[in-house]
């Protein structure tokens, strides 16, 4: 016979599997959507005619989006819960690599790329930074899950200075740069 306290038990392990899961999929599709990219970006250099420098900034797009959604993502899942936002940040990301697509092949327009990527930045840093807050310490029993606001998160801080110095050097690690 399963007592009550064993099958919440029970529960409460089925719920962090599947959350554990559910993140391990989010960055793999994360890390698909940008291997995507990035593998792309010479063909979409070629079909636009940029320059590198031109290349650089349109990259700058993509960092902008991460750098300009982090300071908002704690607020954000507080208001629509960690699920709902990680998954709104997925569709954000999703939608933006197919401005991206589109953009650089039929349209050929430099805007609409620019457009895609930012957005992609926005969703991807907004689910990315949802994947590394940590639950609030202080929280009461009935709200042991809610997250932290950003301002009080150490990890989300560094996550937008690692966005930040990807921008400036992609050979300098964060912390060297503080």
């Amino acid at each position: 016979m399963v007592s009550a306290q064993g099958s919440s038990g029970d529960d409460g392990r089925r719920a962090l599997v599947r959350s554990r899961n559910a993140v391990a999929a989010v960055f793999a599709l994360n890390g698909l959507a940008i291997a995507n990219w990035i593998s792309r970006v010479p063909a979409i250099r070629d079909e636009l005619e940029l320059t590198p420098a031109q290349v650089g900034l349109l990259l700058l797009a993509m960092s902008t989006g991460a750098v300009i959604a982090l300071p908002s993502a704690g607020a954000v899942v507080l208001r629509m819960g960690p699920a709902r936002t990680v998954a709104a940040g997925g569709i954000a990301a999703c939608a933006g690599m197919l401005v991206v697509g589109v953009g650089g092949g039929a349209f050929g327009s430099v805007a609409m790329v620019a457009v895609g990527l930012f957005a992609f930045g926005v969703g991807s840093g907004v689910s990315g930074t949802i994947r590394r807050v940590h639950e609030r310490p202080d929280a009461p029993p009935s709200r042991a899950s809610t997250i932290r606001p950003m301002s009080d998160a150490r990890v989300p801080r560094e996550h937008r200075l690692r966005h930040l110095v990807v921008v400036a050097d992609g050979d300098v690690p964060p912390r060297a740069a503080l």
